[in-house]
């Protein structure tokens, strides 16, 4: 999912470029909020693609089957349990600091090597691609990766905690290193590894969610 977030968020600035040469700003909002209406009209239930996603969940709670037996808990959580629990503050307190660099990285940074590194507003939407690209392959080499971290180490929830670690402190790196640069197109690169490293954190974080959640919305006694 998150890769592909970051896919929309790397082709959607030349796409909004190409649509500027035809029509206006605000027909270009009108135009994109079509292409969402059509996609949910050829997705429901009576099209050919709606019927191959029906298709895909049923095989999916099928799978799950399982797995649903297993846990008994339906009813809804108090609110004070979520506050209530050190790992849920934990993991808001780490999602909102992430979350400061990521804002930098695909929305602030452009315009910073706009103004100080004097590239073009090409040039500058190319890194803007780059550092997108990057975190594109961060989110799918942390889903291969991470399974065999836990397996080598023995423990899931350690592995996790390394390769959240290991992609703050890296996005801190090279987010500092790039900042010391005065060549334009090593800072890009460097800021394209920092966005790397970055959403290297994002899988761990949502898999830690999950398992707090449970089956239903409430975290598991004890956790």
């Amino acid at each position: 999912m998150w890769s592909f977030a970051r896919w929309g968020g790397a082709f959607t600035p030349p796409l909004v470029i190409i649509t500027f040469r035809y029509i206006s700003w605000r027909w270009a909002f009108v135009v994109f909020g079509l292409l969402g209406l059509v996609w949910c009209f050829f997705s429901t239930d009576g099209s050919v693609i709606g019927r191959r996603i029906i298709r895909r969940q049923r095989g999916e709670q099928e799978l799950l089957k399982e797995v649903s037996a297993l846990t008994q808990r339906t009813a809804m959580f108090p609110g004070r349990n979520l506050v209530s629990t050190r790992t849920v503050w934990l993991l808001w307190a780490q999602y909102f600091l992430r979350l400061i660099s990521l804002v930098f990285l695909h929305h602030v940074a452009a315009d910073l090597l706009q103004e100080h590194r004097h590239q073009t507003p090409k040039q500058a939407r190319a890194s803007r691609f780059f550092r997108c690209c990057s975190a594109v392959f961060a989110s799918m080499i942390c889903g291969l990766l991470a399974p065999r971290v836990a397996r080598a180490i023995g423990s899931v929830t350690i592995a996790r905690r390394v390769i959240s670690v290991t992609g703050c402190l890296g996005a801190a790196a090279f987010l500092f290193m790039s900042a010391r640069l005065e060549d334009a197109f090593w800072g890009m690169v460097l800021m394209g590894m920092a966005s790397f490293f970055n959403d290297l954190t994002m899988p761990p974080s949502w898999n830690t969610c999950m398992d707090i959640g449970g089956s239903t919305p409430g975290p598991s006694p004890g956790r």
